[in-house]
């Protein structure tokens, strides 16, 4: 086996992993992110013996894949677009990101603002009943409305 030494000595001694002892000291270009982040899809791949099409990636093990704190959404965006070069898609999703392959979603069924053209008039002239529509959101749960209230001006 051959121990790496990290700084005062091995990842090993100090119970770190050898990911976490190199943390800091090169830091990937997006260009590298993208990189490892196919290597990462091609193992996953290689484990289920078929191809990826999508999966999700927890923002913890970007970070600790490409050798962040943090990870800007400039910085994802730069990634993403390195990316598309091999057919795959990066986006956040909520609270996770998000690994597409492009020509899969393009297959996908799309839609188009026509189906609304009647609708879009009537946004254009200011006459929309936006109200009708509050039942497509989900209600604020209780916590978020005492929030709101807490917030509010002239409130301590």
């Amino acid at each position: 086996m051959v121990q790496k030494k990290f700084g005062r000595g091995s990842s090993e001694s100090s119970g770190a992993s050898p990911t976490e002892g190199v943390a800091g000291l090169y830091k990937p270009t997006a260009r590298e992110c993208a990189l490892l982040l196919l290597r990462l899809i091609e193992v996953k791949e290689q484990e289920r013996q078929r191809e990826v099409s999508r999966l999700r990636i927890a923002e913890i093990s970007l970070k600790r894949l490409w050798g962040r704190r943090r990870i800007s959404p400039e910085f994802a965006e730069e990634v993403a677009e390195w990316l598309s070069g091999a057919d795959f898609t990066l986006f956040f999703a909520g609270t996770t990101y998000a690994v597409v392959k492009t020509s899969v979603v393009e297959s996908w069924p799309r839609t188009t603002s026509k189906r609304l053209s009647a609708d879009l008039l009537e946004v254009a002239r200011g006459a929309y009943n936006f109200s009708e529509l509050e039942r497509l959101l989900p209600a604020p749960n209780q916590e978020e409305e005492e929030e709101e209230r807490d917030t509010r001006p002239g409130r301590l």
